[in-house]
């Protein structure tokens, strides 16, 4: 994690302690303890981050209202975003993907190494692929399209495709869990791919979101009074 020289005189920081002093806790320590989070699980997008959690990771109370209002932490679309972290720490991200690769290629300096390409196939080998701005790793031989593999890599990566296409987040969120309930299945049969499965159940209507724009509504039944017969 990098910690430029004058973070704490910068005026988010500066903002983040004056909203912070009736609180009787470290400004410093929560945006340290969050960044940190970040590193750890490496990515900096968090759909399904509660406020409670947040509290949890910077162990400080209703601490969302003040990192969004001193410009720490925004949300799109209903997906929490460390903001401009991944600017910072560009390098640290690029050390992810070359370790996920095996570490930088070594110089060869014209010497072949490996197998012949025309009498032997070339190995499996680990891609990895940023999606949702969340390391996934994919285990591949032939392409790296991510639209063919039966499963999604997390949560996010299928909520993430949801909002692209136009739904909703937790149409994204309804479709996970249906599918780690039922074991990636759809009516019997395995799900071959996730995207394309998302993309029928789109054009079907079939998700929660859009069932509801959907929803007749309600009839009202008009009713008429007449006037009493009169007896002769």
């Amino acid at each position: 994690m990098i910690v430029a020289p004058g973070f704490v005189d910068h005026w988010k920081t500066r903002r983040l302690i004056r909203l912070r002093l009736n609180h009787h806790d470290n400004a410093l320590e929560i945006i340290l303890r969050l960044w940190s989070f970040c590193q750890e699980n490496k990515r900096w997008r968090f759909c399904s981050l509660t406020d409670q959690d947040l509290d949890d990771i910077c162990r400080a109370f209703n601490v969302k209202a003040d990192l969004m209002s001193a410009g720490f932490l925004k949300e799109e679309r209903g997906v929490l975003v460390v903001h401009d972290w991944q600017h910072f720490n560009g390098q640290l991200i690029s050390s992810w993907k070359n370790g996920v690769k095996g570490g930088r290629p070594s110089k060869t300096h014209g010497i072949p190494t490996g197998n012949p390409r025309g009498t032997h196939g070339e190995p499996s080998h680990l891609i990895y692929s940023n999606l949702s701005n969340q390391s996934v790793l994919t285990n591949s031989t032939n392409s790296t399209n991510t639209s063919t593999r039966a499963k999604p890599g997390s949560i996010e990566e299928v909520v993430q495709y949801c909002i692209e296409i136009g739904l909703k987040p937790d149409d994204g969120k309804y479709m996970y869990h249906h599918w780690e309930s039922n074991g990636y299945t759809n009516k019997g049969r395995a799900v071959r791919s996730w995207k394309n499965e998302i993309q029928s159940w789109r054009l079907a209507n079939h998700f929660p979101s859009q069932k509801k724009t959907l929803a007749k509504p309600e009839q009202k039944w008009i009713t008429k009074e007449y006037p009493a017969k009169i007896s002769p």
